[in-house]
């Protein structure tokens, strides 16, 4: 739930304007909601790349769930002590030195996204075991990103795994598994529940012609939230649909059925606070300047999201009285004229006045444009429902190398 007005200009009093604030309890319920709606047994795993910030890896590692990282930075977000069997390293064009450094700091799972990679991290060693991340062959629509059963980097196709798996030695005993990560922000949970379907089919026939049955099957996740307007993803009919797919396929009736997560466990826990700079017009058209922009909250560029599709903004503390609701466009402070979060719409608002922009905890700052023209970033403020427990802010500094 957004903190209250009073406290919002407290905040703005002690961390200045413009500021995020991520509260632990939302995290924690959509943990929950998600869970319930997975089978019984399956573990849940967060992934950072939605928002590293260390308090919500804790928050989430506390509750039961485990990491996926894909970098040294995600990875420095974990606390201390937590167990090699929590966190999953994956992405592809891992280095030589990050796959070292993750199996002597961590010595968790980690994904082999192609055949020479795979080779490099048996070099390595000291991992907890090894996932092959397969791209496996699928028509499913309808998501904003697609990583699988198209030609893509991520993952080796599963014909390739299928024929090469006796010269890659790939039941060696070090492979305990499969990663598929087929599609992202996926709305259908019908669709969730297909293409877990194809990996299964896929479980089933590497059992059927190379005798192997998986420990460990990540699935992946795809649940959808929404970025920057009000609501809540669901996940309602998502549990049958996965029971549906899980009793076609026995060889995977043994393995430690793992999803992975972030938009939907953060998108609802994050807002970001914005102060009105000014109030213009310009050849007919109401502008409303805020001081955070596209360095604050762009979305991520590569998932379609990228503004500017509309976000809502709501006032939560005015300096005047209530007077007219019109047409304006909302802009950010940044000599651009990409920086728009709303091209047009309706809105009582004054400069002066401090504006919210609801569902911003996954994709929010660490996907924005954060270095372009060297502002100042927004602190981060945590709560815990009403509670305000702490607050940060990243900065850039530019150093000498080595």
């Amino acid at each position: 739930m957004p903190i209250s007005a009073d406290q919002v200009l407290e905040l703005v009093s002690e961390v200045g304007s413009p500021f995020y604030v991520y509260d632990l309890a939302e995290v924690r319920a959509a943990a929950a909601v998600l869970r319930a709606a997975l089978p019984d047994g399956a573990e849940l795993f967060y992934s950072l790349k939605a928002n590293p910030h260390p308090d919500i890896v804790a928050a989430c590692l506390a509750a039961g769930l485990g990491v996926e990282v894909s970098s040294d930075g995600e990875w420095s977000s974990i606390p201390e002590g937590t167990l090699p069997s929590s966190i999953i390293y994956s992405g592809p064009g891992k280095t030589g030195s990050q796959l070292s450094e993750f199996a002597r700091r961590w010595g968790g799972y980690v994904t082999a996204e192609s055949f020479r990679e795979l080779a490099e991290i048996r070099r390595i060693g000291g991992f907890a075991g090894i996932l092959l991340r397969v791209n496996v062959t699928s028509d499913r629509k309808g998501a904003s990103l697609t990583m699988s059963g198209r030609p893509s980097q991520f993952g080796i196709d599963d014909a390739d795994l299928m024929r090469d798996w006796d010269a890659y030695d790939l039941g060696a005993g070090d492979v305990v598994g499969f990663q598929v990560y087929a599609m992202s922000n996926q709305p259908e949970v019908r669709v969730i529940g297909e293409a877990a379907g194809d990996a299964l089919r896929f479980v089933q026939q590497c059992f059927m012609r190379h005798g192997f049955t998986p420990s460990i099957l990540d699935l992946g996740g795809g649940f959808a939230a929404p970025f920057g307007r009000a609501g809540r993803g669901g996940v309602d009919g998502l549990r049958p649909a996965l029971l549906a797919e899980l009793v076609a396929a026995p060889a995977a009736a043994d393995a430690a059925l793992v999803f992975e997560s972030g938009r939907f466990l953060t998108s609802a826990a994050g807002s970001l606070y914005a102060t009105v700079l000014d109030e213009k017009r310009s050849k007919g058209r109401e502008y409303i300047v805020l001081d955070a922009g596209v360095n604050c909250v762009a979305g991520l560029q590569a998932s379609g999201r990228t503004l500017p599709t509309p976000v809502d903004i709501e006032v939560v503390h005015r300096v005047l009285p209530p007077g007219r609701s019109r047409p304006v466009a909302v802009t950010g402070p940044l000599c651009t004229p990409f920086d728009v979060l709303n091209r047009e719409t309706v809105m009582d608002v004054a400069a002066g006045d401090i504006v919210r922009v609801p569902n911003v905890g996954a994709y929010g700052l660490s996907a924005s444009a954060v270095g372009f023209l060297s502002r100042r970033l927004p602190a981060e403020v945590i709560v815990d429902g009403p509670r305000v427990l702490r607050s940060t802010r990243v900065t850039m500094v530019r150093g000498a190398c080595g």
